[in-house]
């Protein structure tokens, strides 16, 4: 089914990459910009509510442990701050399941730093094409590709599918993970499917959500 009230990409300018002084250097700095680009409900379409909880814990960072469960840990060395927002669709106002979406900024210390990161995503659906976001939760299939940046203005993109199933809703429906980068600033979406939406569906509202982001990435180190 379409999503009523849904926004799609909104790209700008090149992907030329930031100047180093309008980079992030401290946690407020870096946790303003989280805060800034990290998608809301409203960026995401007109049905879409906050779930609770709505904003991930302070000076933490979501991690794929080695079980490939994920997880939320204390902020490593290279990272200056993340932020994680999930908003979704409740099943009453869709006629099928909720349709959920998780929008995360990490802000690393260097390019470098979230360079390797980018590198590490590519790796983590290798070593975990079966992961647990939540509990309850099951992702099963997952294919992670890197491949040139499906906003021009993006200097990296990673792009991962699969099959999303949970203890109340069922499934499995499409999923998507997707994640880009500019600087040192790597946001993503996570897109959890339900029944009434199609991976035609799951996709728009991904790449809607990482549009707006970019746009608002690209405002925010100029």
């Amino acid at each position: 089914m379409p999503l009523p009230g849904s926004k799609g990409p909104r790209p700008s300018g090149s992907a030329e990459p930031p100047a180093p002084e309008t980079l992030p250097g401290t946690f407020e700095e870096a946790l303003a910009l989280a805060r800034a680009v990290a998608a809301e409900p409203d960026v995401l379409g007109a049905d879409f509510v906050r779930q609770s909880p709505y904003e991930s814990a302070p000076r933490t960072v979501p991690v794929l442990d080695r079980s490939c469960r994920w997880q939320r840990e204390a902020l490593p060395h290279e990272v200056l701050a993340g932020l994680s927002r999930s908003s979704e669709v409740p099943g009453e106002v869709s006629g099928g399941g909720p349709l959920r979406v998780t929008a995360h900024v990490t802000v690393y210390r260097t390019t470098a730093h979230a360079d390797a990161a980018m590198a590490r995503f590519l790796e983590d659906a290798l070593r975990c094409p079966d992961q647990r976001p939540r509990r309850g939760e099951r992702v099963t299939s997952l294919v992670s590709l890197g491949e040139k940046p499906v906003f021009h203005d993006a200097e990296d993109s990673v792009f991962e599918v699969g099959q999303y199933t949970d203890d109340v809703h069922g499934g499995p429906h499409p999923y998507l993970w997707a994640a880009n980068r500019v600087g040192s600033v790597v946001f993503a979406v996570s897109v959890k499917g339900a029944d009434g939406y199609d991976a035609k569906t799951v996709s728009a509202t991904g790449s809607g959500a990482l549009g707006s982001m970019l746009t608002d990435v690209r405002r925010e180190l100029r």
